[in-house]
């Protein structure tokens, strides 16, 4: 039986943030990178995904705007928020859209790394 390759899209307007995510989670799943909510939004119009990881604050569509797309379009999708702007109505914003973790910037990319490998493994154990 052979391991299914997971898709994932990062969605951050912090390149290195964004490239060094990339990097570490190519490892074991097919990674896309988008800068902006609206590049976002054309990839997922072309593309499947199992995961996502999106900032929240970015030009174009906001990563809440975003959510909500993605939300539509996908579903019950499992989403990770990684944001250098929190505050205590952002969170209640987020958390009001089923957010499976909400990291602040800085975080450390094992982490978040590790938040996947978690979700990744729940989505296998769901299909």
């Amino acid at each position: 039986m052979s391991q299914k390759k997971w898709s994932i899209l990062i969605v951050d307007d912090e390149d290195t943030f964004a490239e060094a995510l990339k990097e570490l989670l190519s490892k074991q799943a097919s990674v896309l990178v988008a800068h902006d909510g609206a590049e976002a939004v054309d990839l997922a119009d072309e593309n499947s995904f199992d995961l996502i990881i999106t900032d929240l604050n970015m030009p174009e569509i906001d990563g809440i705007t975003l959510i909500d797309i993605l939300r539509l379009q996908f579903g019950a999708i499992p989403i990770i928020v990684c944001t250098g702007f929190p505050s205590a109505i952002t969170q209640l914003r987020v958390e009001k859209r089923s957010i499976a973790y909400f990291f602040e910037k800085p975080v450390k990319l094992e982490k978040v790394e590790a938040a996947v490998n978690q979700l990744l493994k729940m989505s296998e154990c769901d299909a």
